[in-house]
Order: structure tokens, then sequence, then C-alpha cells
């Protein structure tokens, strides 16, 4: 029989657990939540709440999975008459305090309320809580810092309905501090862009623990509570939402002094950047004036080089025919004489005069009888060596250098030249122009000068033109005693 009512009666514990269980699964809670408390609690026109409270419940019931909804209440007053009659369940955050605990269980702390002494900015000597004896501290009606500065009976107060009004007083110099939370005061500090001129002590006078107000017979509801707070506290979601509320927003304002030395700085950055710039300008501009100076220099120098080579060919190029002038042909000439005196090598030269020259500039004018010389030294050069030398003499008078060349060889260029002369003719105009070229020759044998040698081909040259011209005369003595007797 005892078997049996102790069997039933753990099925109705079981039961009633399982079916408790679905009852607070499926239960949707009122959770309270004050019009406008800020950085705690705030409503907005859609009667959406917000705030650090809010956010944090939030953030838990998410977490723990629970279902709820906002009862908006207008203060204090009216929170506790809900409270005492069951239609509030939750409180998001409050201060445990003794009585509060009759009605409420309190889940772990979610933040420090903490209790400070503010003052104006400019009070230097108002540094710590001993320095406001025998002056006046504002606090605010059923405020918390009513009673903390009953524990300071050196330090004046006086009482104002809000906040704000105790912040005006303070800056009109009608109260010299305002004792309040530091959450409540820094948050509307900031809102009022007050909080430069306003600043709290470092030191707090009291501290309140502030948690999550649960109705008191739900104890399981509490426990999950705290365990949410401490998962949201480890992944850094709590203070993502305490950084949100509580924190300074960053803002780029400056003071005026702040101002100046930016004004200040920023001059003189601009001022360098257009030194740089100006510095380099100029010296680009020098380069460039360098560079052109040095382009200039080396254009006049080749120009100079170049007109140095034109005067040192001048000075051995004839102009007409481009070939050696006479002068430097016997330059070259006694040089090559000498040599072939000293190594005992043959050297011959031909002395050249183009036939009846006066006649063809006479009858053609002496733009052809340009163009016969010019192209007389063609054919010539047909038939020159590297090592020979070719020049023209004066006038319509060449001669020729051979190094290393026999007399019978040299009789044999001459020929070539003077058949390839023969058989050439130019056009001008309308008009055909032929021309013949007379030739001596003469070996290196004793003579002691190229001069000598010279003399003896003009010889031979004067012998071809008396032998009727276009024809070749090799120098012999006879060719010598016949032009003495014609002199004599």
């Amino acid at each position: 029989m005892l078997n049996c009512f102790l069997r039933i009666f753990l099925i109705t514990i079981t039961f009633s657990t399982i079916l408790f269980a679905n009852i607070q699964k499926d239960k949707i809670y009122n959770v309270a939540v004050f019009k406008n408390w800020m950085p705690y609690y705030s409503v907005n026109n859609k009667q959406k709440p917000s705030g650090f409270a809010v956010d944090i419940f939030e953030e838990i019931a998410k977490d723990i999975g629970i279902k709820y909804t906002y009862i908006i209440v207008e203060n204090w007053n009216d929170f506790w008459p809900l409270v005492d009659s069951g239609k509030v369940d939750i409180i998001p955050d409050i201060s445990a305090t003794k009585n509060r605990k009759k009605s409420l269980l309190f889940s772990d702390p979610t933040n420090t309320f903490e209790i400070t002494i503010y003052k104006r900015a400019t009070a230097k000597k108002l540094k710590q809580i001993n320095d406001f004896y025998n002056k006046t501290v504002a606090v605010v009606n059923k405020n918390v810092g009513v009673s903390v500065m009953k524990r300071y009976p050196q330090i004046k107060t006086k009482v104002f309905d809000n906040r704000f009004d105790a912040f005006y007083a303070l800056l009109s110099g009608e109260v010299d501090g305002i004792c309040y939370p530091r959450p409540l005061t820094n948050y509307s500090l900031r809102k009022l862009n007050l909080d430069d001129k306003i600043i709290p002590l470092s030191e707090n006078l009291f501290e309140i623990k502030r948690s999550m107000g649960v109705i008191s017979h739900n104890i399981e509801l509490v426990d999950k509570i705290n365990q949410s707070i401490s998962k949201i506290k480890e992944n850094r979601r709590y203070a993502v939402i305490y950084k949100k509320w509580f924190e300074k927003e960053k803002n780029f304002e400056f003071s005026y002094e702040q101002i100046f030395y930016l004004v200040v700085i920023v001059t003189l950055i601009i001022m360098g950047i257009m030194s740089l710039i100006i510095f380099y300008g100029i010296r680009k501009k020098w380069l460039i004036t360098e560079k052109g100076l040095k382009q200039e220099l080396d254009i006049r120098t080749t120009k100079l080089e170049e007109a140095n080579e034109e005067l040192k060919k001048l000075a051995r190029i004839d102009y007409l025919t481009n070939i050696f002038n006479r002068r430097h042909f016997f330059d070259i000439s006694k040089k090559y004489f000498e040599i072939s005196k000293r190594n005992n090598t043959k050297l011959c030269i031909i002395s050249l005069d183009l036939d009846k020259f006066k006649a063809i500039n006479d009858t053609y004018g002496h733009k052809v009888g340009d163009m016969v010389l010019i192209e007389f030294t063609k054919i010539v050069d047909l038939f020159m060596r590297k090592s020979d030398l070719f020049g023209r003499i004066g006038g319509e008078e060449f001669s020729i250098l051979l190094q290393n060349t026999t007399i019978e060889d040299t009789l044999i260029v001459s020929e070539k030249i003077r058949k390839k002369v023969e058989s050439t003719s130019l056009k001008y105009e309308d008009k055909t122009v032929q021309f013949t070229v007379s030739m001596g020759i003469v070996q290196l044998i004793s003579e002691n000068t190229v001069d000598e040698l010279l003399e003896k081909s003009d010889l031979a040259l004067y012998q071809a033109k008396e032998n009727g011209r276009n024809t070749i005369v090799k120098y012999d003595s006879k060719i010598a005693d016949n032009y003495k007797n014609k002199k004599s």
C-alpha cells in the first residue's frame, strides 16, 4: 500500500514539473521599463523601448528563449503598485535594496552605479571630497545622492527637482558641485555638450550594484538569467552594449586653442610643400638650363669640329671634283716618294691633261666644263686602288701616284683610263659633249725628289700633246733632250 502511494506521488510530481515547464516555456513575461530615464530606459514615439537596460535584457531573453511584452511606466511611483499586484514579472535594471528584496529576486549585477561629485572644469582647486567642505553641493530630490551627501555634514546641500536644473545652477555659480550617479550625469552632459564644462572628481563616494529584478517565486528564471549574464560578458557582447550607451562618442570638435595650433601646423606644412615645390622647380629649371647649356655646348662643339673638319677637307680636297688638291697631293707624294726611296720599291707617276678643254669651255660654257671635270674624275676613280693618290693639280691638269707599281702596269692602267674617257660622252640640253685625255708616265729610278719625278712626267705629257693628243707617252731621256732643243 505504501509503495503504491509513493509511486502515485512521484508520478504526480513528475507530471507537475513537466506541466510547469511547458507553462513557463509558453509564458509571456511582462517587462517594466521607464519612459525616460536615459541611458538605461527610453521610449520613442512608436512606443518602442531602448537604452542600456533594454539592450541587455533583450540579449538575455534571446539567449534563454523567453517571450515578453513591455509595460511602460512613467515614474517610480507608478512602478511598485504593478509589482505588488503581480502585473510585472521582470525589471531589466534596478538596484537591490532591502525593501525591494521583499518583492523581487535579483540577478547577478549587470552594471555599477557610481556616485560622485561633479564640478565646474574651471574650478582647479576642487580636486577631492575634502575640498568641498563648507561649500554647497546640489542633489536631486528622491535620488541616491541625497542619502550619500548625508555622510558628509561638512558639505552644504541644495535640493533640486531634476538633474538639469542642478547643472545650470552649477554653471551659474549658485552651487559648487553636484552629487549624482556617473552614468546618468555623463550621458546627460554629452547630450547637452557640457562635458567639457562640468567634470567629475576622480574618486567615487558610493557604488550601487544594479541587477535584473524578477518576481520572487521564479528562482529557475533567475538562474537562467545569471548564466546568460556570464555568457554575454564572456563573448564581449556586453562590452559592445556598454560602449554604445556609456562611452563618449568620438567627435572632431576642437577648442579654439587646438584650432589655432592646427592652423599653424597646416600652414607650416603648406609652406613646407610650397618650398619643396619652389626648390624642385628651381632645381628642375636649373637642371634644364644646365642640360640646355650642355646640349648647346655639345652642339656648338660638334659644329666647330665639323667646321674644323671642313676646313681640313678644304685644305686637302678640291672643292669641285672632291679629290686631293695640288697642295695635299704634293705633300703626300713626298712622303710616298721617301718611303719608296728608303725601301727601294717601285713608284710611278702619271700626269694627265684633258685635251682641248678650253674649247669645251668656250663652246658649251663653264658649267659644261665643270661637268666634264667631274665626270673625268669619276672615270679615273674606277681604276684607282686605296693605296693610289689622285689629285687635281690645276684647271684640267691631274696627277696620279701609284705605289709598288711597275712602268708596264702603269701603262696598262693609263690605257684603260684613256679608252674609257674616249668612249664617254655627256648629254647637255640637245648637245653631246665628248672629250679625251693625254698622259705622260714616269717611273722612279734615280731621282732625288718627287718634284724631279713630276717634272719628267710633265715632259712626257707635253710630248703626248705634241704627238696629237689622246695618247700616252712614257718618259725617256730623248724627250728631255727634245724639250731642251725646242726651248733653245
